[in-house]
């Protein structure tokens, strides 16, 4: 007589399933995520995109349809978002060789480089992307897509062009000097060397559409060198920081009224530079990067700024320090609480600092 088969009940398998699952390390949701980098912040504060790297092409999302190609090291990353509420990670490209996303102001859509030639404008209700081939390549330090506030236009930051989404046309300075534009893209500021001499050189500010000069200041040539990470544009477009070195003296951040051409400056030698998003989005609190000996150390000042005569002054300022090596990419969070930066030695992840507790987590729990 045979002796029937004991079933096995179908708890037990599904158990036995997500056992294996944990213990090989395997994640549904983040595909084996083993780097992130590049936060960009909704304007809403319940999302992060970012720049995301699978372990191997095996743990690719199951919509990536095209072949892996990869070139150079930055080429293995697609654009990942997280839910904050929910903790909740979507793929949103369909390949690698992405990077720098960044958010419209109504948070519907989604631009990011594609490769070093192509603009990509993703709109997360439709679900459908657009492709707009620049007809040349830039470096992704020096091509990063920013948002106008009315959701019409998205500069290339540090290049010099811009998205005119409304005409569906890439439209391209005269110049053709890396520049930063200003949030609505009536300025751009950028630094002209002019062959005087190797030492200095000088910071130029541009109405876009009239190519007039509306500021112009003679800078040494250490803060040219890093220039375009080093001036930042408050949120209204009516103030430009940059570093500005003297011959002799300290560093100091020049504080620019671009609709009256005034100048404040602020004594920061023992603070650090600005980063490139260095304003939060209230345009009342700055960051600023430590340089020398305490390299990796981020400050947050507070600064208040009168109309006439224009003056700028520090109220505050509370030194954090972040837990990477080299961050980088600072972003704020719209409420004005929370950085996120990237670790720009080697490969890190994606970190957030609770300015209030001082806390610093990883936006991704990454796979070893």
């Amino acid at each position: 007589m045979t002796t029937p088969k004991k079933k096995i009940p179908v708890w037990l398998i599904v158990m036995g399933i997500i056992a294996s699952c944990v213990f090989i390390g395997l994640s549904v949701d983040r595909y084996t995520i083993v780097d992130t980098r590049e936060p960009a912040w909704s304007r809403d504060g319940k999302y992060i995109a970012f720049a995301c790297r699978p372990r191997n092409t095996l743990d690719r999302p199951p919509d990536y349809l095209d072949l892996l190609s990869i070139t150079y090291g930055d080429q293995i990353y697609g654009v990942c978002v997280k839910d904050l509420n929910t903790g909740k990670i979507s793929w949103i490209t369909r390949r690698l060789g992405m990077h720098a996303p960044a958010w419209s102001s109504d948070g519907k859509s989604l631009a990011w480089m594609d490769s070093y030639d192509t603009l990509i404008v993703w709109n997360s209700v439709s679900r459908k992307s657009s492709k707009y081939p620049l007809g040349e390549s830039c470096w992704p330090s020096t091509c990063i897509p920013s948002w106008s506030p009315d959701g019409r236009k998205i500069f290339l930051q540090g290049w010099y062009a811009w998205l005119d989404l409304d005409a569906e046309k890439l439209i391209f300075l005269d110049t053709k000097r890396s520049s930063q534009f200003s949030p609505t893209g009536r300025y751009i500021a950028y630094f002209d060397g002019r062959g005087e001499s190797e030492l200095h050189g000088y910071l130029i500010v541009q109405e876009t559409q009239t190519n007039q000069t509306v500021f112009e200041s003679r800078i040494a040539s250490a803060a040219s060198s890093i220039l375009m990470d080093d001036i930042s544009w408050s949120p209204d477009g009516s103030i430009l920081a940059w570093v500005a070195v003297p011959e002799r003296g300290n560093v100091q951040l020049g504080l620019t009224n671009i609709l009256t051409g005034e100048t404040s400056f602020l004594f920061i030698n023992d603070l650090g530079r600005p980063t490139h998003n260095a304003w939060s989005l209230k345009g009342d609190s700055f960051l600023l990067e430590s340089v020398g000996e305490e390299w990796n150390d981020v400050k947050v000042i507070q600064i208040v700024c009168e109309s006439v005569p224009f003056q700028c002054k520090m109220t505050s300022h509370k030194l954090y320090k972040p837990r990477a090596r080299d961050p980088d990419w600072y972003i704020w969070s719209p409420d004005g609480k929370k950085i996120a930066y990237q670790n720009n030695y080697m490969t890190g992840p994606v970190r957030i600092i609770d300015l209030e507790t001082g806390q610093d987590n990883p936006l991704v729990e990454i796979s070893k």
